[in-house]
């Protein structure tokens, strides 16, 4: 990120440096929270198409709150 890169080269000792800090702080809070909605929606869109592959009638329910996708591949026996 080009704020992190311009933490690094500003002195300790700038008066821009604290500001500038909490700024990577903040922003770097915000992509986090970001990236991890981005990973549940994957999840849940992952759940909703094995859900929605299920044609008949009385079909499992995979959608519930807490469930997550754990892995995917073929099943031996």
């Amino acid at each position: 990120m080009l704020l992190e890169n311009l933490l690094w080269k500003t002195p300790d000792e700038h008066s821009d440096f604290t500001k500038l800090k909490e700024a990577v702080d903040q922003i770097s809070k915000v992509a986090l929270h970001i990236n991890e909605n981005i990973r549940q929606h994957e999840n849940f869109q992952k759940m909703l198409n094995i859900q929605n592959s299920f044609s008949r009638e009385g079909a499992p329910k995979l959608l519930a709150p807490g469930r997550i996708f754990i892995k995917e591949g073929t099943l031996l026996k």
